[in-house]
């Protein structure tokens, strides 16, 4: 029993390094995917489905409430649809004022 412990954490620990020892890369796509213009300290993302087409949508925003992002997913590109669902600057509680 022990040996056979042994060997399967050999095995484990050869795998896990096989694959820790790949260069893994990161591709920005975003411009190419249609998601651009967004500035300062991002928060939140989200994925939901708002047409009910079975593709997910993605919503974001920045930290400091200064920016909200709604994004159809059109397949092989997404569509920034803030104005047509007529989305303006998220408006957040003053938290610091209640304390």
């Amino acid at each position: 029993m022990k040996l056979k412990i042994i060997f399967l954490t050999g095995i484990l620990i050869f795998f896990a390094g096989q694959l820790l020892s790949q260069q893994h890369t990161f591709t920005n796509v975003t411009n190419q995917m249609g998601i651009s213009g967004q500035t300062g300290l991002g928060h939140s993302v989200g994925w939901c489905d708002i047409e009910n087409d079975g593709d997910l949508d993605l919503a974001f925003s920045n930290q400091d409430g200064s920016g909200f992002w709604l994004y159809r997913n059109d397949g092989s590109t997404f569509t920034n649809i803030n104005s047509s669902v007529n989305f303006q600057q998220a408006i957040l509680p003053n938290h610091k004022a209640s304390r």
